[in-house]
């Protein structure tokens, strides 16, 4: 489940802001 939602999460916002995609690895 995290992990679906944590990859769907960086897809959209990587190209926004990349330190989002590595804060919510880190939750992971």
């Amino acid at each position: 489940m995290w992990k679906e939602f944590v990859n769907s999460i960086s897809k959209e916002y990587h190209f926004k802001d990349p330190a989002t995609k590595f804060e919510i690895a880190q939750i992971q």
